[in-house]
Formats: structure tokens, sequence, C-alpha cells
């Protein structure tokens, strides 16, 4: 018989109900997962307290399979799959229940031992839902398999995988996130931008990688993400992009840069001492200078934002930035101090 404690007593019928369920009575099962994907949330809150207060082994491992495989022991899992938001309400309501603990609660250390065991089942799936459980609670030990997934697994399981990288905040998992941030699963390389913004600096030697590749909108979302790190290292590489040989990713340099504001103005005056073949990289600069920095700032950049839009800005562009420059190492503005040693 299920163990249970003061919570589920109050619920006494279910708990009965899981405990039929854990016995593999197709009925039972069905019932479980139907309440847990109710659209009636006190039906549902009923039900998942009741699983909370379990420490039984075997139902936290029917829980996994029915989440990675929609399967119960040797069968599907439940009749309601058929519908598709009452089976997208259970999978929520299954991954909370795996990454959402109650306090007290026996369940805990089941649930979590449950899932390291999932890191090597035979099923793929079970694998890569185990670990990207684990990720979401910032346990890494499922990381070698959420990377692995990235790059052979299913798309679902990949979606959950990227998702897991992000809360994990892992540096090993920023290369594999730009792998996705290059798939043409449009909802997958949208979950991977975010996932790296969540990673923030630590996604950093991963995202300057990315400026490298060829695919334009993966430089396009890695301009994008590195535009909310506070590095120098990331400020020059969005500063770099104002010469992508992409209308788009230039565009998205120059909005990233203007949104950095004073902090970006050496890095761009550092990449206008340089050639620029398109006159668009010119364009986009000029872009980002205009919209940064108080009116004082705007006046010391007027002759280079004058040069800019001018028909010699290849010649009169880094010949004004070099001046600028020079000037600006005499006086650093203070806005720029703090990333002089990032």
């Amino acid at each position: 018989m299920l163990a249970t404690s003061a919570i589920s007593q109050r619920h006494t019928a279910e708990a009965e109900l899981l405990a039929r369920a854990v016995a593999d009575q197709r009925v039972a099962v069905d019932s479980v997962l139907s309440q847990l994907g109710s659209a009636n949330r006190s039906l549902q809150q009923t039900m998942r307290e009741t699983i909370q207060d379990s420490a039984d082994r075997t139902l936290w491992q029917r829980l996994l399979s029915s989440l990675a495989l929609h399967r119960w022991g040797e069968a599907p899992d439940c009749q309601r799959r058929a519908d598709h938001e009452a089976s997208e309400r259970i999978d929520a309501a299954l991954t909370r229940l795996f990454v959402e603990d109650d306090d007290g609660m026996a369940s805990v250390p089941v649930k979590l031992a449950v899932l390291h065991e999932g890191l090597t089942d035979a099923e793929c799936r079970v694998r890569s839902a185990a670990a990207a459980l684990l990720g979401v609670r910032g346990d890494a030990r499922g990381l070698e398999v959420l990377v692995e997934t990235v790059h052979t697994g299913e798309p679902e399981c990949k979606l959950r995988a990227v998702t897991a990288l992000g809360k994990l905040k892992d540096e090993r998992g920023g290369w594999a996130l730009v792998e996705a941030l290059a798939c043409d699963d449009e909802g997958l390389h949208w979950e991977a931008s975010r996932a790296l913004g969540e990673l923030g600096e630590k996604a950093l030697p991963a995202l300057l990688d990315a400026l490298k590749s060829s695919k334009p909108h993966v430089r396009w979302h890695a301009v994008r993400a590195l535009g909310g790190v506070n590095d120098r290292q990331a400020v020059a590489g969005v500063a770099e992009a104002l010469g992508d040989t992409d209308y788009a990713v230039r565009w998205a340099a120059a909005e990233a840069l203007a949104g950095i504001g004073l902090p970006a103005v050496t890095p761009i005056l550092e990449r206008l001492l340089r050639y620029a073949p398109m006159d668009d990289t010119y364009q986009a600069a000029h872009h980002a200078l205009h919209r940064i920095g108080s009116p004082e700032a705007q006046r010391e950049l007027q002759p280079l934002l004058k040069a800019l839009r001018g028909p010699a800005a290849p010649v009169e562009a880094p010949r004004v930035a070099y001046r600028l420059l020079r000037e600006r190492k005499s006086r650093r503005p203070a806005g720029e101090r703090h990333m002089e040693h990032k």
C-alpha cells in the first residue's frame, strides 16, 4: 500500500487511487493522469498534493515514464492524450511535480534518485527528460545528456534540453545552445536565444564564436544576446558586427550598441579605425552613435556623425574616430570605467 502522510490523509480517495495506479490498474492510471491534467485547478492540486506526499519509488518511475514516453509501464498512459490541450496540461503538471518540492515531503529524495537513475536509462527520451528536469532544478549531473540531446534528440526533447541548459547557467552548455541557435526550427532557435541570455557572461565564449557562423540568423541572435552581456569583449564583438555582410545583423548590432549606451562608444570608434568596404557599415555606426549618450556626448560626436554621413566616410570617419579615441583616452568617461577591466 502506498505510504501517506498528513496531507494525503486528507485526500483518502486519491491516495487509494494512486495505490491502484502503482499496481498498474488501467482505470486508476487514467483517472490519476486525467485529474493531473484537469482544467479544474482544485482537482489538479488535490492530486498533486497526494503525489508529492508519496515516497513510493515505483510511482515516481511511472511518472517519469509518463512524461518522457506517454507510457505507464508497458502500456499507453492515458486516454486523454488524444486531446492535445489536456495532454499538454498533464505534461506541465508532471514537470511541476518533479521540479517543485513541498516543504518536508518524503518524496524529495525519492524523486531525485529516480531522476538520477533516469540519466542512464536505455530509452533516450527518458534520459533526456531526466536530464532536463534536473537542469531546471539546477542539478548539473545531467549536463552531458542535455548536450547530447541537443545534438541528436527529437525536437521536443531538444526544446526541453535547451530550456534546462539556460536554467543551469553552466558555461559548458553555451556551445550546445549556439548549435541549437543554428537549427532551422524557429521555436528551438528562439528558445536557444533566450537560454543564452539566461547564461549571461557565462555564454560569452560561445556567443563570440557564433559571430563567425555562416548563418546570418545565428549571428543575429548572437548579437542580440551579446548586447545584454556587461563585458567589454561582448561590446567589442557587437561593434565588430557593424561590418557584417547581412543587413539585419548590422542593424541588430546598431540597436544593441545604442541600448548599451556610453560604454559602447569606444568599441565603435575602435571598429571605425579599420576600413569598411560597405557604406552600410558607416550608416549602422551612425545609427548607433546618434542615439547614444547625453547632449554633451552628442556634441562630442558631432564631427564623427557628420563624417559618417558624408561622401568621404571611408577616409574621414577613421581619421575623426582616431582623434576622438585619443581625446577619450585622456579623460575616460565615467560610464565606461566599470567596463575597462572586464
